[in-house]
């Protein structure tokens, strides 16, 4: 089990993008939060966690996108944490 901290850019606030992003993580079984970020009006934050194969395919999702959401870029960095339960949306 691995949690990774995951920052998408592009068109990704106020285009459901958190919902996206928690339905791909239950489709997956990965656990963990979404967020956009309060300083970046381009910038959605995702605490993910889960084995190497569903994050895996949890990110390749997060990349395509669902329309109207643009995924310009990702950044990603492996991070300690806490087991968490379910995914939730952050507000």
């Amino acid at each position: 089990m691995e949690t990774l901290e995951i920052e998408l850019y592009g068109n990704v606030q106020g285009v459901g993008c958190r919902a996206y992003v928690r339905h791909v993580a239950q489709k997956f079984g990965v656990k963990g939060w979404v967020k956009n970020d309060g300083e970046d009006e381009g910038k959605v934050i995702v605490h993910a966690q889960g084995s190497e194969g569903k994050l895996g395919e949890f990110l390749r999702m997060l990349r395509t996108g669902w329309h109207p959401i643009i995924v310009k870029g990702m950044k990603t960095r492996k991070i300690d944490e806490q087991e968490h339960l379910g995914f939730t949306v952050k507000y």
